[in-house]
């Protein structure tokens, strides 16, 4: 309190002051900061929801989907009501945290009520429906996607149609999806990809071939040419040559592998296949380049390689090439073993462990979950070169990603513990050093200097109250010594007039005397008012330095009292996350640990699979190799000695 009443003595005067002289105002002590909240924006309720809407993509776009969850309840809570493009948005990041029951049901009750939507909103969620395999679902948002009034941006409308057409290929309803093609533009890398699905739908259905040929040559003709172009090009070719030779239709067949690259990840099963086409065509001799190229190009380790090693020597051996056919059995021979004694190293749990370990650390970058967007594969490793093949599958990719997971939400919970332990060291450390410090003391020294400083500041104002009122106020130093000197000379005029009043001199004593008090006066009214504006500013800049130092006062003082409560119940409840953290991560890590046996146990399955079938590969070669030695044994007993008749 007495604080306040210094500082109401200390504004009231100078109120005053600048009452007195309207013309001299001082600058404003501070600006007032500028709002962060919408409220106080001067927006208006429209510009409000762009802003939110704005938001609540840029989130999703970018994968921090507990955010837009956040801004989507914002925009309900600014309608008064659920929004429905709110709600679809939120049923499609539902969707990307892997709640597909709550999504079902928000997307239910829109459609139920009837509820618009902007194309953006209904495309994210087509998307997202399509890859989970809901073809019926995602073909419902894909067209309300394309009907709704706000349509959709024109960088996602190639791809809705895309979703449209795949969505309903998948049904098999081949002429709806012709007819949601008619959208796309042919040269459009989707157009590839809607007119691939379509293909795979016609040869479920068993569509008619001269359809199916032309949608192949279309769909080929049109495909950009990229990298992304050229996979999808070999991935239509091989399909469609599949098709044909299982149709006996062999020398489309063969066009069709012909005109796959030797680049690509469908080269291998094109050149088997091919192999195959030709062998079925009775061309033995052909048939075997195609092998020959593939095991040239492509690891040993790849099932297409193992499968074209064991035809070559069965296809020398069908048009009479004994011989090249017995070099082949044996070169097989030899590579299987191996194959299957490199195998059997490397299944090994501790082996598989070490690599899946391996891969862990490459990918602990990644974030874990929905924010994960690629998990890489390290190269320069035999392990790996082994499991490519596993890697190419969708549901081994799922356990090893759920491997990544379980290990970055351990690692994260480990974060969180470090986090407790370092917040309790700091509690223990603020609270000893307050209480070594004896704030209360030192709080009060500083208070007595603060209201020493406020009493000079009161002074200094008086002082400068006086100065505006005299006549040579503000005047410096030696202008004030010789305002002294003028103030004596009076006293000699005056002492003289009374001695000599008839002295001839004394008028002209006064007369100087006034021309000097005159040439004094107009030199201090010259600069009193610069004078006076610096002593304003500096006065003003002091009592300004000195209401800051009074809150900062305040501030430490109540700084201090809740810093003293707020250590009741803070180190408990520390300990009691702490606990939660720990119980948590073991929790995790059993998991994880749980899950990286499941994942060896697959990967052991499969290498068993494979030595299984490698092992009957090399009986199989074994036999006919014995079988091509007992024939040729034969034909040597069979045929007469010399000189025997």
């Amino acid at each position: 309190m007495r604080y306040l009443l210094i500082l109401l003595l200390l504004l009231v005067p100078l109120a005053q002051a600048e009452t007195e002289s309207p013309e001299e105002t001082a600058p404003p002590e501070t600006q007032e900061e500028l709002p962060a909240v919408l409220d106080n924006l001067g927006l208006s309720a429209e510009d409000e929801i762009s802003l939110l809407r704005g938001n609540f993509l840029f989130t999703y776009l970018t994968h921090d989907y507990y955010r837009t969850l956040f801004f989507l309840n914002e925009l309900n809570n600014l309608r008064g009501e659920s929004d429905s493009e709110a709600e679809v948005m939120r049923a499609a990041v539902y969707l990307a945290l892997g709640l597909e029951k709550d999504a079902d049901r928000i997307f239910h009750e829109v459609l139920e009520a009837g509820g618009e939507a902007s194309g953006d909103a209904w495309y994210f969620l087509a998307k997202r429906w399509m890859k989970l395999g809901e073809m019926e679902k995602a073909e419902q948002a894909a067209r309300l996607s394309l009907d709704s009034p706000t349509p959709v941006r024109r960088s996602f409308d190639p791809e809705i149609r895309m979703i449209l057409v795949s969505s309903v290929a998948a049904q098999n309803r081949v002429g709806d999806a012709q007819a949601a093609l008619a959208g796309l533009p042919d040269d459009d890398i989707w157009a590839g990809y809607a007119k691939y699905n379509l293909i795979l739908a016609m040869i479920r259905t068993n569509y008619h071939s001269p359809a199916l040929e032309a949608m192949v040559k279309e769909a080929v003709y049109y495909l950009p040419e990229t990298d992304e172009g050229a996979v999808l090009r070999d991935r239509t070719l091989l399909i469609a040559g599949i098709h044909a030779m299982e149709k006996e239709k062999l020398d489309l067949a063969d066009r069709y592998f012909r005109e796959i690259s030797l680049s690509t990840t469908f080269t291998a099963p094109g050149l088997l296949n091919y192999g195959w086409n030709l062998f079925l065509q009775g061309r033995y001799e052909a048939a075997v380049q195609p092998w020959r190229i593939l095991r040239g190009l492509f690891n040993h380790a790849d099932p297409d390689v193992i499968e074209s090693l064991v035809a070559v020597p069965f296809t020398l051996e069908l048009f009479q090439a004994v011989n090249q056919s017995v070099v082949a059995y044996r070169d097989v021979e030899q590579h299987l073993v191996e194959s299957i004694d490199h195998l059997r190293s490397l299944n090994d749990p501790q082996l598989i462990g070490d690599w899946l370990a391996g891969w862990e650390r490459v990918n602990s970058g990644w974030d874990w979950g929905w924010n994960r967007h690629e998990l890489s594969v390290f190269q320069d490793e035999p392990m790996t070169a082994q499991m490519y093949p596993m890697l190419d599958d969708d549901a081994f990719l799922k356990e090893i990603e759920l491997l990544h997971d379980l290990s970055r939400l351990a690692d994260d919970l480990t974060d969180t513990v470090r986090s407790l332990d370092l917040w309790a060291d700091v509690v223990d450390q603020r609270r000893e050093y307050l209480t070594n410090l004896d704030a209360e003391t030192v709080l009060d020294a500083y208070e007595d200097r603060q209201e020493e400083l406020l009493k000079k500041v009161l002074d200094l104002q008086s002082r400068i109250m006086r100065e505006r009122t005299d006549v040579f106020g503000y005047a410096s130093a030696e202008e004030q010594e010789n305002v002294q000197r003028l103030s004596r000379v009076v006293e000699n005029i005056i002492r003289l007039q009374k001695a000599e009043p008839t002295n001839p001199e004394l008028g002209s004593y006064k007369e100087r005397w006034r021309r000097m008090r005159g040439l004094l006066l107009w030199q201090v009214t010259e600069a009193r008012p610069q004078r006076k504006w610096d002593a304003d500013s500096d006065h003003l800049m002091l009592r300004n330095e000195t209401d800051r130092l009074f809150a900062q006062l305040e501030y430490t003082r109540n700084s201090l009292v809740w810093a003293d409560s707020s250590w009741k119940g803070f180190m408990p409840r520390i300990e009691q996350l702490r606990l939660s953290a720990v119980s948590l991560q073991a929790y995790s890590r059993s998991l994880h640990r749980m899950q990286k046996e499941y994942v060896v146990s697959l990967v052991q399955d499969d290498m068993n699979s494979l030595d299984k079938r490698l092992t009957l590969y090399l009986a199989q070669t074994r036999l006919a190799l014995a079988r091509l030695y007992d024939d040729a044994l034969q034909r040597s007993l069979s045929q007469p000695r010399g000189g025997q008749r």
